[in-house]
């Protein structure tokens, strides 16, 4: 019986600078264009501050790579429509979630903002009818 070629190989010293290159380039981009859309979040955000908003966006994003190397438009997305309803994307608070995935269709990863349950008991909360 033949053995299993392990095809594993580690990444040389140049991968992991160009890859840790590559992420502090998407950071710093990410975070500018955070910064550039702080109106945007300011006429769509009511329960709260924008600024604050952006902060809790650029250290989520900055804390998971797999954000920081999808496309930039669908993170974009994504923050907009949580900035829409109003919850935020801090992970230790757990209102949505950023899930990056891979899109077959297109070849590239993509981001989804994801309801989580204690944003949608935030939702029902403020909706009064409890």
């Amino acid at each position: 019986m033949a053995k299993a070629k392990n095809t594993y190989q580690p990444k040389t010293p140049e991968q992991k600078e160009r890859e840790k290159t590559q992420l502090v380039e998407a950071g710093k981009s990410v975070s500018m264009q955070l910064n550039k859309m702080q109106g945007e979040f300011e006429r769509v955000l009511s329960w709260l501050d924008a600024s604050r908003f952006v902060r809790l966006a650029i250290t989520t994003v900055k804390n998971n790579p797999k954000l920081l190397l999808a496309d930039h438009s669908s993170l974009m997305s994504s923050l907009m429509t949580a900035a829409q309803v109003n919850l935020e994307v801090d992970p230790n608070i757990g209102h949505v979630a950023l899930v990056p995935y891979w899109d077959k269709n297109t070849g590239k990863n993509i981001v989804q903002m994801q309801l989580m349950y204690k944003g949608l008991v935030e939702l029902v909360l403020r909706s009064g009818r409890v």
